[in-house]
């Protein structure tokens, strides 16, 4: 019907007894591997523009953003803003724990108890910062799986002049 096909060739030359080249060959029709192999690359592209589109949301993000191992507490990712926040170098905050930073002992307890109820929360309470500063901070937490390891992912948001403000009018 003269549509075109994909098919591979193998041909090998020999001479025959009169001295001519004569080929011999086989091919075979690879269709369904061009098919996959540009479904492949297909959805390798569309990976890609999914990681750069979550980069570009969590680094490029005005607000403090972080992730946390469930398991171990420590921080696995952190963008700008939270390392601005907090005032440590990427570093350095890598090497902290949850634990390191939150006032109240029970804090990250009582947080993976709600999450693994609710897989979402908001939550209020104190950081302490590189400089030794509290804060009041609003948290905006979801558990993630990031290839096979469950995070915390936290959207931070400094709450203390608002704090102060509603202190002020009582």
């Amino acid at each position: 019907d003269g549509h075109w096909v994909w098919v591979e060739v193998s041909l090998q030359f020999k001479k025959n007894e009169e001295g001519e080249v004569e080929a011999i060959g086989v091919s075979r029709d690879i269709q369904e591997r061009k098919k996959a192999e540009a479904l492949r690359e297909k959805m390798q592209a569309e990976l890609a523009e999914s990681e750069a589109r979550f980069r570009t949301l969590f680094y490029g993000n005005a607000s403090a953003m972080y992730l946390v191992d469930i398991e171990t507490a420590r921080f696995v990712d952190a963008n700008n803003a939270a390392l601005q926040f907090y005032n440590y170098s990427r570093e350095a905050f890598l090497q902290k724990k949850m634990t390191d930073i939150a006032t109240d002992a029970g804090f990250w307890t009582q947080k993976l108890q709600h999450l693994q109820k609710n897989a979402v929360g908001r939550f209020e309470f104190k950081h302490r910062r590189a400089d030794g500063q509290v804060v009041d901070v609003e948290l905006f937490s979801c558990l993630i799986e990031i290839n096979g390891q469950l995070l915390v992912h936290d959207i931070v948001h400094d709450i203390s002049d608002r704090n102060a403000y509603l202190q002020e009018i009582e």
